[in-house]
């Protein structure tokens, strides 16, 4: 997906915010990002089980999290995040089927309707494969980074964005920013080695 179509994307969603629309937002988050954010999950956790527990709540995180939006970042790069924050309760153990079994029927709804969107669109997608076998020996947080930068072919920056913790993202200033970016890039050389190796048999 290239910039120009991301961004037409993003006008759309933050059209339905600014109205108070923020089911139709989501409508069209979980359409059109959905099935990359899921091909994530199915990167970083190779279990289909797991993808679609954390992407039921990741679902519901952005729509709740909509009215909150104030535009510091693309929209793509936000629902990125809080994609990454999924998988971050999810490692931490926080009992996620616990906070989805809670939520009322129309929430359960809506995070199994997205989540079957998301899940048919990326089964059409034949890239997936080559995905998770290149990232198959890395650790999670390896993983991400891979899928960001190869599969959805993200910025350093945008990568810097989407991995910073919650309270201090705010607070990355542009030194900053460009400092974790660099490091990144940097880290990411040294896994496509392993990668190379791994495929090679090097």
């Amino acid at each position: 997906m290239d910039k120009e179509t991301k961004q037409r994307i993003d006008a759309r969603i933050i059209a339905h915010i600014e109205a108070e629309e923020f089911e139709q937002a989501a409508e069209v988050a979980i359409a059109e990002y959905g099935p990359s954010i899921f091909g994530m999950f199915m990167g970083v956790f190779h279990n289909e089980a797991t993808a679609q527990d954390v992407f039921q709540h990741f679902s519901l995180q952005l729509w709740k999290s909509l009215p909150s939006f104030q535009g510091r970042s693309r929209f793509y790069t936000w629902a990125f995040t809080i994609a990454r924050r999924s998988m971050s309760r999810w490692f931490e153990r926080r009992e996620l089927r616990v906070e989805q079994r809670l939520g009322t029927l129309q929430e359960q709804n809506l995070q199994a309707r997205w989540a079957r969107t998301a899940t048919a669109e990326w089964r059409n997608t034949a890239s997936r494969e080559r995905f998770e076998t290149m990232c198959a020996d890395l650790d999670p947080e390896e993983r991400t980074l891979v899928m960001l930068r190869i599969d959805q072919e993200m910025s350093w920056k945008e990568i810097a964005l989407v991995i910073a913790d919650e309270d201090e993202q705010e607070a990355l200033d542009r030194k900053e920013l460009s400092k974790r970016a660099a490091s990144l890039r940097k880290r990411f050389e040294r896994i496509k080695n392993t990668m190379r190796k791994a495929l090679t048999g090097g």
